[in-house]
């Protein structure tokens, strides 16, 4: 499996997430050996699937068919001419529903054509994560998908009030 580094740089916060890769001849580049391979790894960049998946994480991704996605899996996918990783939400009419677990991240509607890869497991520091095997997985997948956003919106008000009592600047 090949391993691909993404810029190290969150991107400002703003009211569209961030696509996880921007430069159009690399993400052509990263489709085709996708396309190839059937297996990639790659380094997540940006805050919309924070608290879950923070910047930096390795998403392992398997191309997959988007009629084996499920609520709550992990989907990378075409944006324009850019990739992005977001949470599977439902799948509704002829498209699915996609979103960041971020707090207050927006529903994207992506066409079956733009769905590239399943995210398999995730390393995150020098833990690994796995997909959990079936019925297990996709309750675990639900309840992120459901209360996702309010643990995003938890911790960010926990970590404020960390930095408020124990004087701690922003890193």
């Amino acid at each position: 499996m090949k391993s691909v580094p993404a810029e190290s740089e969150v991107p400002e916060a703003s009211s569209r997430p961030a696509p996880f890769f921007d430069e159009p001849r690399i993400c052509q580049e990263l489709t085709d050996l996708l396309e190839r391979e059937g297996r990639l790894a790659l380094r997540v960049r940006g805050s919309s699937m924070w608290p879950w998946v923070k910047s930096g994480a390795e998403a392992e991704l398997v191309q997959t068919r988007p009629c084996a996605l499920n609520p709550g899996d992990l989907a990378l996918y075409r944006r324009g001419s850019t990739l992005a990783l977001h949470r599977v939400v439902r799948r509704q009419g002829g498209a699915w529903q996609m979103r960041g677990d971020a707090y207050g991240s927006c529903i994207e509607t992506v066409l079956d054509r733009d769905i590239l890869a399943r995210a398999e497991g995730l390393m995150i520091g020098r833990t690994r994560f796995t997909a959990l095997p079936g019925a297990v997985e996709r309750r675990a997948a639900r309840a992120i998908l459901r209360w996702g956003p309010a643990c995003a919106w938890l911790a960010s008000r926990a970590m404020g009030l960390r930095r408020r009592v124990f004087g701690i600047a922003r890193s």
